[in-house]
């Protein structure tokens, strides 16, 4: 806000503003600078010179000015002073700041007026814009008075022989002096109700939200109060959407009054507290979450209220690479039992990653992983064993059941019940599929490996599947390698021999059965179905010479080697279901694109495959133990 006693000078309509009088000051005293260091361009300043004023100006006065405002104040000072530079050239002229008055010998007068007649001669009118014919001078109340008149320079000799004009031309002038200082007053009235109407404005849509709070106490409201005293913070609040006006952060152990009791036993009440005032919040905040990775929540459009802070990207980045780990073979006498839950909460969780079981596990991932770095799907496998050869004939004869029940005709989007038929006859014949390849002193093995085989295609009771049935996958293939039938040497034809015969097999189920992703994260997630692949797949990617993570937006690509690489297959596949931009169903797909190379990537998914898949509460809590994972 400008005082009352400014002096304001006001810019043309084409852009109206407040230019106080030592904004001018500057801004002429800048000019000044320019001159003395030769910084002139014919009749104006360089666009260097203008620069660098407008820097300075907006330095000096802590107000920012725009190009526009520059150009029209500029145009106006030199409209201000055009009139009085024939006057500087008079040796005879004089001009008091002080006064603010104008004193010459009768002859300048006369040749004023006589020079400037169309210009002065403002008897008849009565506009306006009249202000802007006649020159001003510094103080705006200032005029050629008769004072003034009498102060003119005697040493001429001259007497006034046109006293008549003279007197005219004086009045004209403090006319429209006086007709300038009523409009610029108008405007500065005008400003000032203006700013007042919204300042009210504003004011009353602050105190309507503060009393929309509950229990707030008199010390707290007043506080906020005394915060309404600042224009800056009427805009801020009034422009900030509801929730982030009343926000609720950790809960606040507040003491209650003395008990009139001698009773020393102390109550304490949590109450959510507001992180911009201290008042009670509209919702309760949760507890602290225990997890050790907290819930994978990525807000789309603007923060939740009073939800836990999203640090599973922070967990992710904390969490130590998971390194190749050699699969111990279990030895005789073997104890097979049946496998059974055990995980229910986080400290269970935190108790199987510290186990051996859950380190080797993953380790046996990462083995799986660098066995088949920079090779494609179809390379030759380094070693061919029949038990490869076995369950890659165990996949496909579960292929060619799918063929074998059609999908009933359903109105539901996901869920088609013939999948319960095809989980019903896996279950039925799962024994015997694992009798084709287990020799005769471990096909006691099946009571333990069979539940692990069954979970991994899907759950029958909600027809869904997700990264919980891939591990459990995962698991049934490192309870092979404990019982020494996939060796070392077999890893490489595990992941391009079986592991893609599975992910076929999947995909045919999720397409023709209408899988429900399970535990999906949404657009958020990594994939609706699957992780391992990707794992796998920028591990075969890894020193390639000419395909980089951002090649998967590169469709000819994609159309040629996605039958060679499982992380293209994938991008493939999920391009072909998802319909719109890529960056918009899948933006976590597209941002690890950006990463400059494939070992990031690998590295990068190992761990948020263990923060997010592994520490998972609600996907572990299915997982099972035995005597080949111990728990």
């Amino acid at each position: 806000m400008i005082g009352a006693d400014s002096e304001v000078l006001i810019i043309d309509n084409s852009e109206a503003s407040i230019w106080p009088q030592k904004h001018e000051e500057v801004f002429v005293g800048l000019m000044e600078e320019e001159v003395l260091k030769g910084n002139r361009n014919t009749t104006t300043f360089t666009k260097q010179s203008w620069k660098h004023i407008k820097e300075e100006l907006c330095a000096q006065v802590k107000r920012s000015y725009t190009n526009l405002q520059l150009r029209n104040n500029y145009n106006l000072l030199r409209q201000k002073h055009k009139d009085f530079k024939s006057l500087l050239k008079e040796t005879s002229i004089g001009y008091s700041e002080v006064t603010g008055q104008v004193t010459a010998p009768d002859k300048v007068w006369d040749r004023l007026i006589r020079v400037n007649n169309p210009s002065i001669d403002l008897d008849n009118n009565d506009d306006d814009d009249a202000m802007s014919k006649s020159p001003s001078v510094r103080n705006q109340e200032s005029s050629f008075d008769e004072d003034g008149r009498k102060r003119r320079d005697k040493s001429t000799g001259t007497t006034s022989s046109r006293s008549a004009k003279k007197a005219k031309f004086s009045l004209a002038l403090a006319e429209t002096l006086t007709v300038y200082n009523e409009t610029a007053k108008r405007k500065i009235d005008l400003y000032e109700n203006s700013m007042t109407l919204t300042k009210h404005h504003l004011l009353d849509e602050c105190i309507e939200a503060l009393n929309q709070i509950d229990g707030i106490s008199g010390e707290v409201y007043a506080k906020a109060i005394e915060k309404f005293e600042s224009e800056l913070t009427l805009l801020t609040l009034s422009a900030m959407d509801h929730h982030h006006q009343h926000c609720s952060e950790s809960p606040q152990t507040l003491s209650p009054p003395p008990p009139s009791s001698t009773d020393d036993t102390t109550t304490t009440i949590t109450t959510p507290t507001c992180c911009k005032c201290g008042a009670t919040a509209a919702f309760n905040a949760p507890p602290p979450w225990s997890e050790i990775s907290p819930p994978n929540y990525r807000p789309i459009r603007a923060p939740a209220i009073n939800l836990p802070p999203n640090q599973s990207q922070q967990a992710i980045i904390l969490t130590p690479v998971p390194q190749a780990q050699r699969v111990p073979i279990e030895t005789p006498p073997f104890q097979f039992q049946t496998p059974s839950k055990r995980i229910q909460s986080p400290e269970d969780i935190r108790r199987f990653h510290e186990s051996f079981s859950g380190k080797n596990f993953l380790g046996f991932i990462v083995a799986l992983s660098e066995s088949v770095r920079g090779r494609k799907i179809s390379d030759p496998v380094h070693h061919q064993s029949p038990i490869t050869d076995s369950i890659v004939s165990i996949l496909e004869t579960l292929i060619q059941w799918v063929d074998e029940i059609p999908p009933t005709q359903m109105k539901s989007r996901y869920g088609n019940v013939s999948y319960r038929v095809w989980q019903e006859r896996l279950v039925e014949n799962s024994e015997n599929l694992m009798l084709r390849f287990l020799p005769d002193d471990l096909r006691s093995s099946t009571v333990e490996i069979v539940p692990y085989f069954t979970d991994s295609f899907g759950n029958s009771s909600r027809i869904d599947y997700g990264t919980g049935h891939e591990t459990n996958f995962a698991a049934w293939l490192y309870c092979l390698a404990r019982l020494g039938l996939i060796k070392e040497e077999d890893y490489d034809s595990v992941v391009i021999r079986i592991f893609v015969k599975y992910m076929a097999l999947m995909r045919k189920l999720q397409t023709v059965y209408c899988l429900e992703p399970a535990g999906s994260h949404g657009v958020w997630g990594l994939d609706d179905y699957h992780f391992l692949p990707y794992i796998f797949g920028s591990s075969q990617l890894i020193n390639h010479k000419y395909m980089k993570p951002k090649s998967i937006h590169n469709e000819d690509i994609l159309e040629n080697f996605s039958h060679e690489y499982l992380y293209l297959s994938c991008i493939a596949f999920v391009k072909k279901v998802k319909k719109g931009p890529f960056s918009e169903h899948s933006p976590l797909l597209d941002d690890i694109s950006g990463v400059p190379n494939w070992n990031k990537v690998n590295s990068g998914l190992l761990k948020m495959y263990k923060v997010e898949v592994l520490e998972k509460v609600p996907i572990m809590q299915h997982f099972i133990f035995g005597s080949l994972i111990k728990w």
